[in-house]
């Protein structure tokens, strides 16, 4: 489903009129309740895994500012990832993937501060410490770069958010799971109508969609040859001649 047929069904289901002008739910209203909803699927069935191109920079660059991040071979993590796959990084004509590890092992192993080279490895921490935007996190390299590296971070994203008339966009997540956001955005629309009766309906169906959705996907990988049960199988004529 596209953007505007998300909120049609929304609105239909809701019981409220499928006129804009008319519906009590217009479409920013029915827009912030479809993103919020299709961040909390992605989140559960990460659909969408990409790589964001990145470079390094020496520690000890001059150009650098005294408190700097990269300092510390520390790196920000890309604001809409959900979760990292792997890090990359271009070691001459070869992709090689880092070591990830904890945070113990990563301080025992590559805590002193003068260790540079080329980075083997990496530790990942979420979470931020101001309340200005809500970037994922950081990630440090190890040992510190002590030149330029080529690297990438592979992860899943987070869903585009779509504005309230974008109604022929659509988000990135596979279309067996539009009905759950649907039905998400549903749930916590009733909310504000204290009604108890259609949250359980909504909730319900939101469950089983994830659950067709999981199912569906989960069936996709169809690679490899063709095969059956038996190394040869036997027609009527065949079964005839050899009896």
């Amino acid at each position: 489903m596209n953007f505007g047929e998300m909120k049609y069904k929304l609105r239909r289901i809701s019981g409220e009129s499928t006129d804009d002008t008319k519906s009590y739910y217009g479409s920013i209203t029915c827009s912030i309740f479809l993103n919020a909803a299709a961040i909390h699927v992605a989140s559960i069935i990460q659909p969408s895994m990409t790589y964001w191109p990145m470079a390094t920079i020496a520690y000890d660059n001059p150009a650098l500012a005294p408190d700097a991040n990269e300092r510390e071979g520390r790196y920000p993590l890309p604001a809409a990832i959900i979760s990292v796959k792997g890090v990359e990084i271009l070691s001459g004509t070869e992709w090689r993937q880092l070591e990830v590890l904890g945070f113990d092992d990563f301080n025992l192993r590559y805590g002193i501060t003068t260790y540079a080279g080329e980075p083997e490895a990496y530790m990942v921490q979420f979470g931020e410490v101001n309340n200005i935007g809500s970037p994922k996190g950081d990630f440090w390299l190890g040992p510190k770069p002590n030149g330029v590296f080529q690297f990438r971070v592979s992860g899943y994203k987070l869903p585009t958010p779509i504005n309230p008339t974008d109604d022929g966009k659509t988000y990135e997540v596979q279309e067996p799971f539009h009905d759950a956001i649907v039905y998400y955005a549903a749930m916590n629309l009733v909310i504000g109508n204290d009604d108890k009766s259609r949250f359980l309906t909504f909730k319900a169906m939101y469950e089983q969609s994830m659950q067709a959705g999981l199912n569906i996907v989960g069936r996709r990988d169809r690679t490899g040859g063709f095969s059956t049960l038996r190394k040869a199988v036997r027609t009527k004529s065949s079964q005839r001649r050899v009896r």
